[in-house]
């Protein structure tokens, strides 16, 4: 068994950028590669997704116990992601200018994507890239753009406002459980369609393979930026923050400008999903508002009328 098929994660993020394997791209190295001795063979992404859910269920698992009314929340988690899913269903011509936003804010970016990324390779020094160190590959922080550990961190503020009797605690938790799976699942079907390859492997911004599952084809859209902004921007527009809400909006950039000085993503990539992310976080935080608003009429009833 080679490499590609015992660590298919390892090696298309490391091994095929070591230019003595056969078929890698001209420059795209990193200086060693991982040490791949202690590392089990990958069972497979379905496998992978389920191993990464089932921390979050078990982290609700003390409310669900309590008697509250987790199944409730938790189905209302699946509608909202489904209800993301199915959004190209409901486009109507109001949508059209902020579409229209998006598309060409990415197309004008891709013409500059290639400069941007070869600055930010020549100027290592350079504050706008040193600042984001600490979300960098290798680095405990980029873990923030990861949406099983967001799920999970949003699981633990779930299950603390249980403990607190915390209406807030526990939308935030669930909220942004629900955000960053329908960006995390929806984003990996974009990837796979538009097979754009990425820019650490320095074949230019303009390559794609269209329907291709491999890593370094999985640029577009970023998934990093996708998911961090999903969770900030339900927590902005769901919850008043202050000042916090500019401050959540500048870890969500500063998490996809990351990717982009790792060779991870291009800009383009990374304005595309912290667009699709906010749109998701914007979508979730809606359909709580309308629970809510559903709600009122009941609670004003019960409190008026004396049993």
């Amino acid at each position: 068994m080679d490499c590609k098929e015992a660590f298919p994660g390892l090696c298309l993020r490391y091994c095929d950028a070591v230019p003595t394997k056969k078929g890698c791209p001209p420059g795209a190295a990193l200086a060693q590669p991982p040490d791949l001795s202690n590392v089990s063979p990958s069972p497979g992404r379905g496998y992978t997704f389920v191993s990464r859910l089932v921390p979050v269920l078990i982290l609700l698992l003390p409310g669900a116990l309590s008697g509250q009314s987790v199944g409730h929340h938790l189905e209302n988690g699946v509608k909202d992601m489904v209800y993301i899913w199915k959004a190209p269903t409901r486009l109507s011509g109001s949508a059209l200018p902020a579409l229209g936003a998006v598309a060409g804010g990415t197309a004008v970016l891709m013409l500059v994507d290639q400069p941007i990324y070869s600055w930010t390779q020549s100027h290592p020094r350079a504050l706008p890239v040193r600042i984001i160190t600490p979300l960098r590959e290798g680095h405990a922080l980029n873990l923030l753009g990861r949406s099983y550990v967001l799920a999970a961190g949003s699981a633990l503020l779930y299950t603390a406002g249980w403990a607190a009797d915390s209406h807030d605690l526990r939308e935030a938790g669930m909220g942004c459980i629900s955000a960053a799976f329908s960006a995390s699942l929806s984003r990996s079907v974009f990837n796979s369609v538009i097979g754009r390859m990425r820019p650490r492997f320095e074949r230019g911004p303009f390559v794609f393979d269209l329907f291709h599952r491999n890593w370094d084809k999985r640029s577009f859209p970023g998934g990093h930026a996708a998911h961090a902004m999903s969770c900030m921007a339900f927590w902005n527009e769901r919850f008043d923050l202050g000042i916090a809400e500019p401050a959540l909006y500048a870890v969500a950039a500063a998490v996809g400008w990351s990717r982009v000085v790792d060779g991870a993503h291009w800009p383009s990539d990374t304005f595309a999903g912290e667009a699709y992310g906010w749109a998701i976080g914007k979508g979730i935080a809606d359909r709580y508002a309308r629970r809510e608003a559903s709600r009122r009429p009941a609670l004003v009833l019960q409190a008026s009328v004396p049993f």
